[in-house]
């Protein structure tokens, strides 16, 4: 029931999207540096939302040396299903000091796999308190840029069919 949208580097974002919000945003990997500004972060999706659907966020609250660990096999492909491909999750991070979202990313392309099957597929979320800035839309700048650097053609993103905001951004960065 996800919608797979294809991204080609032929199109940037907006200028006037990326001029709304005028923090600097980075990717940093996940590390114990970041465990109590992402902690917060997922504090505040539960809060807001009921609950954070992402990554392992029970073992990020409870253990985040363990979650960190976690997050490393995941980039190594280790304890992944044979058809899904390593994943990178990354921290946007805004000003370099407070964790504002979070990319998933899955850069390394494996033979036989579809994009179905999230071969080249990103995923990301924001602070519940940060959407309808623009930052959505520069994240997906971001996670394009970074794409290329990683020798893809194309990403792929899947869309729950009831997030508007989420199509309207991936839109707005003309994916």
């Amino acid at each position: 029931a996800y919608e797979i949208r294809n991204c080609d580097w032929s199109s940037d974002v907006c200028s006037s999207d990326l001029q709304r919000t005028k923090m600097e945003l980075t990717f940093e990997l996940c590390t114990l540096e970041w465990a109590i500004e992402y902690q917060d972060m997922v504090r505040e999706h539960i809060a807001v939302d009921g609950d954070y659907p992402f990554n392992n966020y029970p073992l990020a609250l409870a253990d985040f040396s363990a979650y960190v660990a976690e997050l490393q096999d995941e980039a190594a492909g280790i304890g992944l299903p044979p058809h899904i491909p390593a994943q990178d999750t990354l921290l946007l991070v805004a000003d370099g000091a407070r964790v504002i979202g979070e990319l998933r990313f899955r850069p390394r392309l494996v033979e036989n796999i579809s994009p179905e099957n999230q071969n080249g597929h990103i995923g990301y979320n924001l602070r519940p308190s940060l959407r309808g800035q623009g930052i959505g839309t520069r994240l997906i700048a971001l996670a394009k840029a970074l794409g290329q650097e990683c020798g893809l053609e194309r990403l792929y993103l899947t869309i729950s069919p009831e997030n508007l905001a989420s199509q309207r951004k991936i839109g707005r960065a003309h994916v």
